[in-house]
Order: structure tokens, then C-alpha cells, then sequence
């Protein structure tokens, strides 16, 4: 089986399930795109994103363990600390369009919500059944 296209959007480029659960916005595609978007695409799948594959459900787990916040609480805790993770981003990729800095606060802001709703899952299944 050859799953090297995502149905007609462009090619996955060696893209899996965890790029996407890390950057989430991206798996909607953006169409055509400017020299320095792709180097920032690359830059993202070859720098941030090994990081942040451990950092933001370590992030997420530790909210949910420890900070005892609700829900709308819990989306302005996620929110600030995607716009302080992109913002450290910005000097560690040395990006200076405000665009490719909104992108990743929005990105890193969307896969809080999707992991903290996954771990979620997985707790209540693991506490039904064990």
C-alpha cells in the first residue's frame, strides 16, 4: 500500500500522525506557498517538531495533574503558554515574519486541546476498566 499522496492536497512528505498531532493546522494545507513558508515547513518538521513531541503532552500532563483548572481556565492556560512557546521558538529557529510566529502559537495551542482530550480518553477508559 502506498499512502505517499494525503488524497489530492499534495504529498504527506514523510508527515505521520504525531507531525499532525503536534502541528495540527497543517494537515489542512495551505496551497501554494513562498521560498521562505517552505523553509519554515522544514525547519518546523526538522527542529521543533522532535522537541515538542515530548514537550508539549509532558506540558499537558502536568497541567491536568497538577494545576486542578477547569475548562475555560484550562484553554487560557493553554493559550498562554503556546503564544511563551512560539515566542521561544522565534529565537530558536531565528524567525522573524509574525505570521510564521501566529502559526506556531495557534499550532502548539490546537494540539493542547487535542492531547489534553486524548489523555482524557485515556484515563477514563483506564479507570472503567482497571
Amino acid at each position: 500500500m502506498d499512502y505517499g499522496t494525503d488524497f489530492g492536497y499534495g504529498s504527506t512528505s514523510g508527515r505521520g500522525l504525531l507531525y499532525y498531532l503536534i502541528f495540527p493546522v497543517d494537515s489542512f494545507g495551505k496551497g501554494p506557498q513562498a521560498q521562505d513558508a517552505v523553509v519554515f515547513n522544514e525547519q518546523k518538521q526538522a527542529e521543533i517538531w522532535p522537541v515538542f513531541l515530548f514537550l508539549l503532552p509532558a506540558i499537558v500532563l502536568f497541567a491536568g495533574l497538577f494545576l486542578d483548572l477547569g475548562f475555560f481556565s484550562s484553554l487560557f492556560f493553554y493559550a498562554f503558554e503556546s503564544i511563551l512557546l512560539a515566542f521561544v521558538c522565534k529565537f530558536y529557529i531565528q524567525i522573524d515574519d509574525l505570521a510564521f510566529i501566529f502559526d506556531l502559537a495557534l499550532n502548539f495551542w490546537f494540539s493542547c486541546l487535542i492531547l489534553s482530550v486524548v489523555f482524557m480518553l485515556f484515563f477514563s477508559i483506564f479507570a472503567i476498566f482497571f
